[in-house]
């Protein structure tokens, strides 16, 4: 449980931090090149869900997190996972969540930054990575694991 905990609290100071540097340091739509022609900071609100689908649906959105965020936790609470791995891939898919949901909340949109510039793909942010990761690990890891949803 411990490794859940630390990587959900790591995650949203870590998400969060960025998105008000970010807020702070870029106006809306403009943009550093890190790494000219590979990855960029591009300050964007997004209205939506993953790649702004659905904008307008925030009430959808917060009630599918707030499940989510529940149900993952029971999972951590309950020492159902099996190992530290499954436990990182909770906490990934908790933190991510939550730094997500705080935007939501707070802005009424989540703020997105991370452009990679070597191919075309929507702009995102710190908590859409460690949704991303947490999917991966559980799905590399189900069947080992024998993880099931219940």
């Amino acid at each position: 449980m411990l490794v859940a905990l630390v990587t959900i609290v790591g995650l949203i100071i870590a998400d969060q931090g960025l998105k008000f540097w970010v807020v702070s340091n870029l106006a809306v739509g403009s943009q550093i090149k890190l790494i000219p022609g590979f990855f960029s900071l591009t300050h964007v609100q997004n209205r939506g869900a993953s790649w702004g689908i659905l904008p307008g649906a925030q009430g959808l959105f917060i009630a599918i997190t707030v499940l989510a965020v529940t149900f993952f936790s029971y999972k951590i609470y309950k020492k159902q996972a099996s190992s530290s791995w499954v436990n990182f891939a909770y906490g990934c898919l908790v933190g991510g969540a939550l730094g997500n949901l705080i935007d939501r909340l707070v802005n009424g949109y989540v703020i997105d930054m991370l452009q990679t510039d070597f191919i075309s793909f929507p702009i995102f942010n710190l908590a859409d990575s460690a949704l991303t990761i947490g999917v991966i690990i559980l799905l590399l890891l189900a069947k080992e694991q024998d993880l099931s949803l219940f």
